[in-house]
């Protein structure tokens, strides 16, 4: 009896420490993901006026589909912003003056913060990619594609600064 009980509670604690796994992997798949999303945007914010248009087109070739080499999270099995895989998956990028908003997600361009009359020019992007994260024992409590767990990953990249 003892040996049954033990048996399936190891089984259990098997099963969490597979799906914890995979969740860390997912979490560190789309990190990698926000990070190439805000340097590639933050590598054409010159501090012009125009400097957002040519950053979208730099963020555009991150998630780009077509080539190939786009970001992809689950062991790149599932493509970040394509629902065909059943996973919703989300990406968002706003342009800020300051580090001091952009770290804290405050006074974005898309919220109009920053101030074009005075020439504070967007210098910092930041990056934030949400995805669902399949679990494989957990489902079997909840059958619902709703309740999967949600793992949100952000970053920021900017000019270095020099003192």
């Amino acid at each position: 009896m003892y040996f049954l009980f033990a048996t399936i509670a190891f089984l259990g604690f098997t099963a969490f420490a597979v799906d914890y796994g995979r969740l860390y992997l997912i979490q560190g798949e789309l990190q990698t993901a926000a990070d190439a999303a805000a340097l590639s945007a933050a590598l054409r914010l010159a501090g012009t006026a125009n400097a957002t248009d040519h950053a979208g087109d730099n963020l555009d070739a991150s998630f780009d589909s077509t080539s190939g080499f786009n970001n992809r999270f689950n062991l790149r099995m599932n493509q970040i912003g394509d629902a065909g895989s059943g996973l919703l998956t989300s990406t968002a990028v706003d342009y800020f003056a300051t580090l001091a908003d952009a770290l804290s997600n405050s006074n974005g361009a898309q919220a109009g913060g920053i101030d074009w009359g005075t020439g504070l020019f967007p210098k910092y992007a930041r990056a934030q990619v949400s995805a669902q994260a399949p679990v494989l024992f957990a489902s079997v409590f909840n059958n619902n594609a709703a309740g999967l767990p949600s793992i949100v990953v952000s970053s920021v990249a900017g000019p270095r600064d020099r003192k």
